[in-house]
């Protein structure tokens, strides 16, 4: 059997590669309510981070991800894939969503 620890990291990486609760779940031979529970406590971890102050060398890094639907109870799930299929042929007018990292170099 794994260590805890151990699990949460390999639960990163398949979060990571977009794997399913259920599928995670059974990688790891955990309940589907752990899987649940873990996947909200990753996602929430950031908000609740309070970074202490930069000093020194900081190197700066942006990556740029896809607007995402998901969750958003308003839209159909077929109407949002059918305007992301029509729209991915002209990648250019996607809405890309900028995420910005700091850290200081040691």
């Amino acid at each position: 059997m794994k260590k805890k620890a151990e699990k949460w990291i390999e639960y990163t990486k398949l979060m990571w590669e977009g794997v399913s609760l259920r599928k995670s779940a059974k990688a790891l031979n955990i309940t589907l309510r752990t899987s649940f529970r873990w996947r909200h406590m990753f996602i929430k971890a950031p908000a609740s981070f309070n970074p202490s102050e930069l000093t020194g060398v900081i190197e700066a890094d942006e990556t740029f991800l896809p607007e995402s639907f998901k969750g958003k109870d308003r839209l159909s799930v077929n109407h949002v894939n059918e305007v992301v299929a029509e729209l991915s042929k002209y990648l250019f007018l996607l809405r890309l969503i900028a995420v910005v990292l700091f850290h200081t170099r040691f």
